[in-house]
């Protein structure tokens, strides 16, 4: 299932260094106080929380990346990178 929720090259170099720090977004099913003592647990720091697409900016490492992806709850994680206006 993880395959389905992380982009193809993201999982690569997930699994290529699994004790690295990723900032990433994790899109989850709602963005409460309860989600977020689930990813914190799970060994991730969340930086922000936005909840009108509910999801976690976190930085946590290559594995726990995965073992977030593996949740039910967990609907995407994403690459969190820089935005660029057209």
């Amino acid at each position: 299932m993880t395959s389905s929720k992380i982009d193809a090259d993201l999982v690569i170099a997930i699994r290529s260094q699994p004790h690295e720090a990723f900032n990433l977004l994790v899109r989850v099913d709602r963005a409460d106080d309860q989600r977020q003592v689930q990813i914190e647990a799970a060994g991730a720091s969340v930086r922000r929380r936005l909840t009108l697409v509910p999801t976690f900016a976190v930085t946590c490492t290559g594995a726990t990346a995965l073992e977030l992806a593996d949740q039910s709850w967990v609907q995407r994680v994403e690459d969190d990178g820089p935005v660029y206006a057209l």
